[in-house]
């Protein structure tokens, strides 16, 4: 559903909606996706107060229908839903931007420090430790950017190459894989 005539989103009072009427509609509107015109009556909306359940749903289901609310709500749920994603797609890229940032601050520290190891300062810093940092930095780096860990190609009936893989390094423990690839049970 698109905008209409007077380039009114779908969600918001449309022309000749009573206000009463459109009361109804928000309600309706911001019951989610488990809503229903029964469950609004229940709960009793003010414009409809005195009515019988029965009544309360009558006019409800004519506002429904003469406002094309279920179209209308569908629009706003895609609305909402969309918005969302947005900001979901913003935030993953500021949290790898992020993350970027720091791995390539402790990559320089790592380098840095690994420059300065003389004889003296072993006590402080290992290279072995240096290095573990510097991988550390880089492995952070790497994932932030969404680079693979490693390349499995896959062969069997495929024809051609096979079909590459990627993997992150942490699916599967060196020992369970070899078990699984040989076959070999523990009894």
């Amino acid at each position: 559903m698109t905008k209409t005539k007077t380039n009114l989103d779908p969600w918001e009072k449309q022309e000749h909606e009573t206000s009463k009427a459109y009361a109804a509609f928000c309600t309706y509107r911001g019951m989610g996706t488990d809503r229903s015109l029964a469950k609004q009556a229940a709960a009793v909306n003010s414009e409809l107060a005195g009515s019988s359940l029965t009544a309360k749903v009558r006019q409800l289901t004519k506002w429904s229908s003469k406002y094309n609310w279920v179209a209308r709500v569908k629009a706003y749920d895609v609305y909402l839903e969309a918005k969302e994603r947005k900001k979901k797609e913003s935030d993953i890229v500021k949290q790898a931007k992020n993350h970027n940032t720091v791995a390539n601050l402790a990559l320089q520290k790592a380098v840095e420090r690994i420059k300065t190891i003389g004889v003296g300062d072993i006590k402080e810093l290992t290279p072995k430790e240096a290095l573990e940092y510097m991988k550390a930095a880089v492995d952070i780096g790497r994932k932030s950017l969404g680079v693979p860990d490693q390349i499995v190609e896959l062969g069997g009936e495929v024809k051609g190459s096979g079909v590459v893989i990627y993997l992150p390094d942490n699916t599967r423990d060196e020992s369970t894989a070899d078990d699984t690839q040989t076959g070999t049970e523990d009894n």
